[in-house]
């Protein structure tokens, strides 16, 4: 493998004070394969969280949700997404952008048992039956900020007829729903094309919007890796993807981040559970999507990590 991290990781690590503890994580996490004990525990889920690029290098954060046996793991260097078992908007953009850029993020997520596992990969295979990809990368993350909830009565979903709305300016309905979010998931992407796909969560109210639509995200302790942000340093293009648990609807960002440290006032330590780090998100283009699937999401708890 080439090496581990990459010049944006090293940066932030430096600067959060970290850098030898985050590159002996990375060493020990990070491999180039999935690990076999794993099969079974991808291979039944029913949801996937990925990141990908468009033609014009904006990011877009995509949830794909399915039948148990959509996500396929035939060794220990390939994923496969079987699309005949895919039960949610065929539209999204993640399918029409793996056509143009092949890097793309993984992320496995069980929100009730809280647990997470990321794959960064290449698309070696796109057919009207399946997307195969290549592993690059996988590694296990912690649990922390992960709300518990358990999906279920996933239903045969057929594509609305319903318009997709797309938008450049958040209106007041995506700004309430941002709000009150206490989840949201990421997709970054290096200089190098390595693309990536995370989580970030809270009690809600914990992304705030400031006055001209920028979004400020407080960054928690982590694993000291920085994977996400790291990618940010190095290339601020991002994009966020916002779920309604209770319509089955999805609102997709793409823009820019930045990254805020040294952030000191009582108000802002409080904020961050006394990182002192923020993110800046600013919004350039939206994609709402009022049915992307039809499912029970039932909320059980916050977090015992929520600052």
């Amino acid at each position: 493998m080439e090496d581990i991290l990459n010049e944006g990781e090293k940066i932030v690590q430096r600067l959060a004070g970290v850098e030898k503890e985050g590159a002996r994580v990375a060493r020990l996490a990070i491999k180039n394969r999935i690990t076999p004990g794993l099969f079974p525990y991808i291979q039944g889920l029913p949801m996937v969280f990925v990141g990908s690029t468009d033609a014009k290098g904006q990011l877009w954060s995509s949830l794909l949700i399915g039948e148990i046996g959509f996500i396929e793991v035939p060794n220990i260097h390939e994923v496969c997404f079987h699309r005949s078992k895919i039960q949610s908007a065929t539209s999204d953009i993640f399918f029409k952008n793996i056509i143009e850029r092949p890097e793309i993020g993984i992320m496995f997520k069980d929100p009730m048992q809280r647990i997470r596992y990321r794959v960064n990969g290449i698309v070696t295979e796109v057919s009207k039956d399946s997307v195969r990809i290549k592993v690059i990368e996988a590694y296990g993350n912690c649990p922390k900020y992960i709300q518990a909830r358990k999906l279920s009565e996933i239903k045969d979903f057929s594509e609305s007829t319903e318009t997709i709305f797309r938008g450049d300016v958040l209106g007041p309905s995506e700004k309430e729903w941002i709000r009150k979010a206490d989840t949201f998931y990421i997709a970054t992407r290096s200089l190098n094309g390595r693309a990536d796909a995370s989580h970030r969560g809270g009690n809600p109210g914990f992304v705030e919007i400031m006055p001209d639509g920028t979004l400020k995200i407080p960054d928690y302790y982590g694993n000291n890796m920085f994977n996400s942000l790291g990618n940010i340093y190095e290339n601020p293009n991002t994009g966020l993807l916002f779920v309604d648990f209770e319509t089955g609807a999805t609102l997709q960002l793409s823009g820019k981040g930045k990254i805020l440290f040294d952030q000191t006032t009582s108000n802002d330590m409080k904020k961050t559970g006394d990182t002192g780090r923020f993110w800046l998100f600013t919004p350039e283009l939206w994609i709402h999507t009022p049915q992307h699937h039809q499912a029970q999401w039932d909320f059980i708890q916050y977090s015992p990590f929520n600052p």
